[in-house]
């Protein structure tokens, strides 16, 4: 009797052993998790992410498109009705690099009200949006999953802290991406929401947040397509209403991919097919398909750009990527009998990757780190699906290789971080992000083009001559790098020609202009930089002839008013240097140097009360260049104002400026 007693008392311990006794237990298994311990969970991974990241405040604006969004964008410059008007109309002048993304554009207008051209409040935002994304998409796949913590921890832990989203989040023009992935989270929380409890109100909260990400970034167009996928996971019947409560999603996204091809167009981000035919297109697809998979494990060679292979046959890669690719997708289509979490995953990295897989080459690279944002989603959640299956197996064999899968996750977790924050040191400046592309891929023209870019503004601030000729020497160098890879290159015959004209070679810079404008002719830039190399070399009707055409091809080029009134000044015509000058100024406010160059016109004009107020403003915003006291002390002189003219003068003896004696003894100055 005592001997059976225990037999039956053993297997009630097994069973114990076996199946949850308690909430705490049901809690355990259900979300891998206790529950007290998610917030600080998710907190540690909100932290890890915060500090991957916190090298980005040591970084400098690029010139990888920081200069087109903020520092050369008339759009950012006020907050006004007007301005916001613009903005948002879907016109040429609204369009920012190919692109209709009009709340994106917002947000830097707001960054610059806030901190001018100091990239500090435009990169704290970015971090404060990837933050923001990290928490919704822990959200999201614990809402997907229903409740299970491991899942969602796992894969917020690899979106916040992996190298590949470095881009999105350091690289200040890339605000659209982060901003666009906001709302484009909230839009798959909503629709989430309608599936669990269906009605119209959480189907047009989805609406609203996608209308929001679709005017941070087109590239939220592919939103439609993925809702069919969470209806598929969720097991939803196939019926009529499915499509029918989609067709407002097409329609807006239809809408904003027409704006889109137009905003294309304009600004020539189409890259050349010439020389690739289909089947190469079809490669690249699948090429970039297995290469950014393979980044996700391994992310080696990360690069600001990555250029299409020079010609075809394209190398055995290319094939191989692709066949991996279509395997990849064959297995998970024969997945679907057995489960949905692979179909739902793979098609949500696929789906969220389709339009930037060079089906039509857009621009002249052929992968982009960025391009992961979003995709690497699906594949964070089949690594932390992995871990939680694992955890819960009923099979001891397979349950004991989950702490060891978790352990590699984290350590794998760490090292990513790790990688990820030595990435953001290499977006320090334009001089480290396209040394970097170089090491990677030495015959990068682009490359070459950037960091010659970098040196040439850089000498134009060096003070030191020594110094100003030796960033000029790199720039002549990268020029001469990427003209050799890339010899029918316009931009880089344009940019050398800047260069001989720093360094007064104007004969060798009009040649290079000539260059560049046989192979692209109407490109504003170069010719109004041909009509100041003209001016130079005397053909002021030549010079006037290039700063005109310029103007009429881009009447948003400031620099063509600038140069066309240095040649009105030197034609004797000062009515229309100065509302050049003007113009000059509505693009590019607190110009020191144009307020005082305003002032001199002024004074040919004999209206120096004007021209004082002009070089009063040129002092105020610089308060240490001579010239200026020294044109406001001519005015004062004109006017009779002996005794102010007098002050003037010495203000710019005392910065260092030798005037003319026989004027110091006609103001009283010995």
């Amino acid at each position: 009797m005592g001997k059976a007693s225990r037999k039956k008392s053993n297997k009630n311990q097994e069973k114990k052993q076996t199946v949850p006794t308690n909430a705490r237990d049901l809690r355990q298994r259900k979300g891998g998790f206790k529950d007290r311990k998610i917030p600080i969970l998710l907190f540690a991974v909100l932290a890890l992410t915060f500090l991957t990241f916190l090298p980005t405040f040591q970084n400098e604006f690029t010139n990888w498109d920081d200069d087109m969004y903020i520092r050369d964008n008339p759009l950012v410059r006020s907050l006004s009705s007007d301005n916001l008007q613009t903005m948002f109309a879907p016109d040429e002048e609204a369009f920012v690099g190919g692109n209709y993304h009009p709340l994106t554009i917002l947000t830097l207008a707001i960054n610059y009200q806030i901190s001018g051209l100091k990239p500090w409040s435009y990169q704290l935002v970015n971090i404060l949006l990837h933050l923001l994304n990290t928490f919704l998409v822990f959200l999201l796949i614990y809402r997907l999953t229903k409740g299970k913590a491991d899942i969602a921890l796992i894969t917020a832990l690899l979106f916040g802290i992996h190298p590949m989203h470095v881009e999105s989040v350091t690289w200040v023009a890339e605000r659209k991406d982060v901003l666009y992935t906001a709302f484009f989270l909230g839009a798959m929380l909503s629709y989430l929401n309608y599936i669990r409890k269906p009605g119209y109100l959480q189907l047009g909260v989805s609406f609203l947040f996608f209308t929001l990400s679709l005017l941070s970034k087109p590239a939220a167009v592919v939103f439609p397509v993925l809702l069919f996928l969470f209806d598929y996971f969720e097991k939803r019947p196939l019926k009529a209403k499915l499509f029918l409560e989609k067709i407002p999603f097409f329609a807006l996204s239809l809408l904003m991919g027409l704006f889109t091809i137009d905003a294309q167009k304009a600004s020539d981000a189409y890259g050349g097919l010439a020389k690739f035919d289909i089947f190469d297109r079809l490669m690249f697809a699948g090429y970039g398909f297995t290469m950014y998979l393979v980044r996700f494990f391994v992310p080696f060679k990360l690069s600001a750009f990555y250029p299409y292979p020079e010609s075809s046959p394209l190398p055995a890669e290319f094939y191989i990527s692709s066949a991996i690719a279509f395997l990849i997708l064959a297995y998970t289509i024969w997945s679907m009998k057995k489960t949905r979490i692979l179909a739902f995953s793979v098609g949500f990295y696929a789906v969220n990757l389709a339009l930037v897989l060079q089906f039509v080459t857009v621009g002249s690279a052929i992968l982009a780190d960025r391009y992961t944002y979003v995709p690497y989603i699906g594949i964070s959640l089949l690594i932390g699906y992995a871990y939680h299956e694992l955890r819960q197996s009923h099979r001891p064999a397979l349950r004991k290789y989950a702490q060891p899968l978790l352990i590699l996750i984290v350590s794998g977790a760490l090292i990513l971080s790790l990688l990820a924050s030595q990435r953001v040191r290499v977006w320090r400046n334009s001089e480290t992000l396209f040394t970097n592309v170089i090491k990677n891929y030495p015959r990068s023209a682009v490359a070459y083009q950037n960091r010659g870019h970098y040196y040439r503004k850089q000498s134009a601030r060096a003070k030191d001559p020594v110094r100003k000729a030796a960033l000029l020497k790199k720039a002549l160098e990268d020029y001469n790098e990427g003209l050799a890879v890339s010899p029918g290159n316009a931009v880089l015959y344009s940019n050398r020609g800047k260069v001989w004209f720093e360094r007064k070679e104007f004969e060798k810079a009009l040649e290079d202009y000539n260059r560049s404008l046989a192979i692209k002719s109407d490109d504003p830039q170069t010719l109004s930089n041909r009509g100041a190399v003209r001016g130079m070399l005397g053909d002021l009707k030549g010079a006037l002839q290039d700063f005109n055409r310029a103007i009429e091809l881009d009447p948003n080029n400031p620099n063509g008013y600038f140069n066309r009134g240095i040649l009105y000044g030197q034609l004797g015509e000062p009515e229309k240097a100065i509302a050049d000058y003007r113009k000059y100024l509505s693009y590019k406010p607190g110009n020191a140097g144009m307020h005082n160059s305003i002032g001199v016109e002024l004074q040919k004009l004999g209206r120096n009360t004007e021209a004082l107020r002009e070089f009063d403003t040129a002092i105020r915003l610089n308060p240490k260049e001579p010239a200026f006291y020294i044109n406001k002390s001519l005015s004062h002189f004109q006017l009779g104002q002996t005794g102010e003219a007098r002050k003037s003068a010495r203000q710019a003896q005392r910065l260092g400026a030798k005037l003319n004696s026989s004027y110091l003894k006609q103001i009283g100055i010995k």
